[in-house]
């Protein structure tokens, strides 16, 4: 009876398989038993104590950033793949990353009919799957797509799966609507959880048409109108907006009838204003967070300056707010994080070089295609947000006509206090760097996506504004590329502050000034400490040099 090996228990174990297996090579050995450890260490426990896990290796691999560990996305990239020759080699069961078995004469047909590479890479790995499994393209069905995504989700540590099952059932769907000989069967995707909010066009027309009158009162409309309130920016009257129709989903959920509600009132009805806080207050273990304490803002600027409660009423109202009142008082530990990676100056040094980096690569052909221009787009976004550490929708709104001025060969940014999120007027000029890469940005790249009457510098794919998500998004997906971390377009404003005061520790005022901040305690408020180590630093330098300057100078007592 030959000797069966026994299946790992930890990490542990697949390192002591891999010192046995004679049959790897060296290089071989080396690399799967760093894989493994690298993984141990992002799980930040010693590889004896990391259980054999597939779906949480999975996630751990999804979620983490290679920036984040002082690595590259390549080195990253090759870890996964490594780490997983090493399970499978030390006797897990996993399927590769990537399947190599054959196609069949039907399976063979049909990749014959497919158009796109693109297609082609997201249908592929369910195409050898079904040749392994000897299921023909004609035998396809729902359960047979199901029996894949388990095994995907079970059995392999490949990331973002659920996208990528989606994206299959998107495209055989297209390709069986489209292509003649393709399997006339039509497959269900994932049955993603919808969100609680009911479509605002379900209310009744009072309730609809009292929060479009809110929305003119809260950006002040009909400048004759009594008003107790300051005028807001329209971005944050919508996002009041937004909020209460999200109110009034959560009452329809908690057994308000839909036709109750009629008016704001009834949102702000004592117990009504409690339900909707308590559904907020349940998601967070019943501790006041930040949602709370905007949800709770938004039903008493309700309550007090549009439906006019009591005094009694109002005094009650404010007292259930105060209830779940929350404070921010310092940067969120999730964006501490993400700034304590760049006290790493190699990382730093990329940082500061991707913009130009990005912009160069997608330039270098005389006709960038739609992907490149839009990778330059958003690499210029990332140089202004570097040099001009401005709010993205500040960003995504700059006016051609408006808001960059050009002043020689210079270019300076300029807002008016009604743009800004507080209220107060804000110039930047443009580093020169940063001016050239404006100019060929408009010679080469704008032409190209602007619609005839277009103003904003960074334009869609529609050749209008482009979309605050859309323009995020880019910005963060080329700094998860290029750095291994996915930055978003505010964490900008963080990192420039960071950055400033890790060699100036303590000059809030400038930051004050750069971030646009009315008050520089905002500013100590969120960057007190993130200085620490810089600080330390510089007065063990000065301590130390009067110490060695007055060596052998002092008496003995």
């Amino acid at each position: 009876m030959g000797h069966q090996q026994s299946k790992p228990v930890t990490l542990n174990c697949v390192l002591e398989h891999l010192k046995s297996a004679g049959h790897l090579t060296n290089n071989q050995r080396s690399a799967m038993a760093s894989a493994v450890k690298a993984v141990a260490k992002m799980l930040n426990r010693p590889p004896s104590g990391v259980a054999i896990d597939i779906a949480a290796f999975r996630v751990a691999l999804e979620r983490g950033q290679p920036g984040r560990f002082g690595i590259t996305p390549k080195r990253f990239s090759n870890i996964r793949s490594a780490f997983a020759q090493a399970l499978i080699e030390s006797g897990v069961d996993l399927d590769p990353l990537h399947l190599t078995a054959p196609l069949t004469a039907e399976w063979a047909n049909l990749d014959a009919m497919i158009t796109k590479l693109t297609d082609r890479r997201v249908l592929m790995r369910f195409m050898r799957w079904c040749s392994c499994h000897r299921v023909p393209p004609k035998s396809v069905t729902q359960e047979v797509v199901g029996q894949y995504y388990d095994r995907v989700i079970t059995h392999s540590i490949a990331t973002k799966a659920d996208d990528k099952f989606q994206m299959l059932i998107n495209r055989w769907n297209t390709y069986a609507n489209t292509v003649g000989g393709w399997p006339n069967v039509q497959l269900a995707g994932l049955d993603r959880k919808k969100g609680f909010q009911i479509p605002h066009a379900d209310f009744p027309a009072s309730f609809q048409k009292e929060l479009q009158d809110f929305y003119k009162f809260l950006i002040a409309d009909d400048v004759f109108q009594e008003r107790s309130l300051p005028p807001q920016r329209p971005v944050s009257a919508q996002k009041r907006v937004e909020n209460l129709k999200r109110a009034a989903s959560i009452l329809v959920h908690k057994g308000v009838p839909i036709e109750r509600i009629t008016s704001l009132a009834v949102l702000v009805e004592f117990d009504h204003a409690k339900t909707i806080l308590t559904w907020y207050l349940e998601r967070t273990d019943r501790k006041p967070n930040r949602q709370t304490q905007i949800y709770a803002t938004d039903l008493r600027c309700v309550a007090r300056h549009w439906v006019n409660l009591g005094e009694e009423e109002m005094r009650a109202f404010a007292d259930l707010c105060r209830r779940v009142h929350f404070e921010q008082t310092e940067m969120t530990s999730l964006n501490r994080e993400t700034l304590a990676q760049f006290k790493n100056p190699e990382l730093v040094m990329r940082f500061i070089n991707m913009p130009k980096k990005v912009f160069d690569h997608n330039l270098r052909v005389n006709d960038p295609s739609q992907i490149q221009v839009f990778r330059a787009s958003a690499a210029l976004a990332i140089a202004i947000l570097q040099s001009v550490p401005i709010r993205i929708e500040n960003l995504c709104n700059i006016s051609l006509s408006q808001n960059l001025v050009r002043r020689g060969t210079k270019y300076v940014l300029t807002f008016e206090a009604h743009e800004v999120k507080n209220n107060k007027a804000l110039e930047y000029p443009l580093p020169g760097r940063v001016a050239k890469m404006v100019d060929r940005y408009l010679d080469r790249i704008w032409p190209q996506i602007a619609s005839p009457n277009c103003d904003e510098l960074f334009p869609g794919k529609r050749g209008e504004r482009r979309a605050k998500a859309g323009l995020g998004e880019a910005i963060s997906t080329i700094c998860e590329r290029e750095l291994g971390i996915r930055l978003t377009a505010h964490q900008f404003r963080h990192i420039c502050g960071f950055l400033y005061l890790q060699h100036r520790p303590g000059d809030y005022e400038t930051v004050r000034v750069l971030l646009g901040h009315k008050s520089i305690q905002t500013t100590i408020q969120f960057y007190a400490g993130m200085e620490m180590e810089a600080a330390v630093e510089r007065f063990d330098e000065v301590i130390h040099q009067t110490g060695r300057g007055s060596r052998g100078n002092g008496r003995r007592l």
